[in-house]
């Protein structure tokens, strides 16, 4: 593989997975530089607070480039040769930069990718839909991107799908302690931030006998209380000090992956994460699960409250099978290429087809 001289542009808390793809990208043998779109901050909230005034331009569509990306980038690639540069999501990003840059510097590939459905309004702003064009390649872990009339609809000219990848410095069984255990521990539960028809899943199992741990942000929107349902409205994240994330998969008999509906979910990060982690998953079926993982023998699938429930109990009398999927999931995870190195080594792969 050829060496590159990379600019990367993303998310460098430390919560983030940008973090790690930089470092790969290193060890992989490329000269990067990274900048980071977002404050760095000591935090394990797994998202920086927003301000009023943010929020409101959000809604409209717009994104400060608070850390001076965009002229940064432009005075790297003023002074020396720059093979890619790699953006992530990039919502910041005036699109009168990317084509400055383009000017200066016509050989350098710009790169986008992004790991949210980046078609819906939500999660894009004018800057990045009108800044798509300039791309030479546009990385996504939804397939509906893919379609003519979504992300090339904007005018991205080549769209690549990638599924969803682990950390494998940080999703791996970890020996537990009695405190973590009695701090990340529970028969269910589920990481993620609060969803309507998440929360009314979970209500169904602790309607029907079954006690659920539940850790992310903005579940105090969840206002019904039940014995059954143990919330600890606030997230589990890996960090330099303590994996509190792949202990709470790791303590937890039963891990739930249930999908984002706004972002049109066919797969997560949990998707992969889990398993890596040597956890037992029980996830939504979809096509990209099942194509992920082998049914009844690398993770459990279900379709509705019913039959989550009934696969629920079922995993909680029979450990054993429970435990041999679990151990079968994170074996699928290490022998398919599930792993961030693997994604970066997927999208370098890609991007000298272009070079």
């Amino acid at each position: 593989m050829q060496m590159y001289k990379i600019i990367f542009v993303g998310d460098l808390n430390v919560y983030a997975k940008e973090n790690d793809l930089v470092a790969l990208l290193r060890q992989l043998g490329h000269r990067v530089t990274a900048l980071t779109h977002k404050q760095v901050q000591d935090n394990k909230l797994g998202y920086l607070s927003v301000g009023f005034l943010d929020r409101i331009l959000w809604k409209l569509g717009f994104q400060f480039d608070k850390q001076k990306v965009g002229p940064k980038l432009l005075d790297i690639v003023h002074k020396e040769k720059i093979d890619i540069v790699w953006i992530v999501k990039g919502n910041m990003i005036n699109p009168s930069i990317l084509k400055k840059l383009k000017t200066i510097s016509p050989q350098t590939l710009l790169v986008s990718s992004s790991y949210d459905d980046m078609y819906v309004w939500h999660n894009r702003t004018w800057f990045y839909t009108f800044g798509l064009k300039h791309y030479d390649l546009v990385f996504t872990t939804k397939k509906y991107n893919l379609n003519p009339d979504e992300l090339p609809r904007f005018g991205a000219k080549r769209v690549c799908f990638l599924y969803q990848s682990y950390r494998q410095n940080t999703h791996y069984p970890v020996a537990l302690s009695e405190e973590d255990r009695c701090r990340y521990g529970a028969e269910v539960s589920f990481i993620g931030c609060y969803e309507k028809e998440r929360a009314l899943s979970i209500l169904y199992l602790a309607q029907h006998g079954i006690s659920v741990r539940v850790w992310g942000n903005g579940w105090e929107k969840f206002k019904v209380l039940h014995p059954n349902i143990k919330i600890e409205c606030r997230p589990v994240v890996n960090d330099s000090h303590d994996l509190a994330y792949t202990k709470t998969i790791c303590a937890s008999a039963i891990n739930l992956c249930f999908l984002r509906k706004m972002n049109r979910d066919l797969h997560t990060t949990r998707s992969v994460e889990i398993p890596a982690c040597g956890g037992f998953m029980l996830a939504e079926r979809t096509l990209d699960h099942l194509v992920l993982f082998q049914e009844g023998k690398e993770a459990a699938f279900f379709s509705d409250n019913a039959e989550l429930l009934k696969l629920v109990k079922y995993y909680l009398m029979h450990p054993k099978e429970r435990a041999a999927i679990a151990a079968a999931g994170r074996q699928r995870c290490l022998q398919n290429d599930y792993s961030s190195l693997d994604e970066v080594k997927s999208i370098l792969k890609e991007v000298e087809k272009l070079l």
